[in-house]
């Protein structure tokens, strides 16, 4: 289970884990393709299983970041309730 890998979940209760991985959806993106973009609706939250995903933030990409971990997360924002 790759939640198992994340440092997010490390300390939840096995129950919770269980329940959280009910929920998930396993999905896969070409290299290149877009994922979420500024303004996108905040409705999911991801983990890398494999492979590595580029994160700027800014037209110029001010931030620039990779997640390239297994459980590695992204897209808190899924999380935490913003709309976008």
């Amino acid at each position: 289970m790759i939640i198992q890998k994340a440092d997010l979940f490390r300390d939840i209760k096995r129950e919770t884990m269980n329940e959280v991985s009910k929920i998930m959806v396993e999905g896969s993106y070409d290299q290149g393709a877009l994922v979420f973009k500024a303004g996108d609706p905040a409705d999911s939250f991801y983990l890398v299983v494999e492979g590595r995903v580029r994160l700027s933030i800014g037209t110029e990409g001010e931030i620039d970041y990779t997640a390239s971990l297994p459980g590695e997360a992204f897209g808190w924002t899924g999380m935490v309730d913003r709309p976008v």
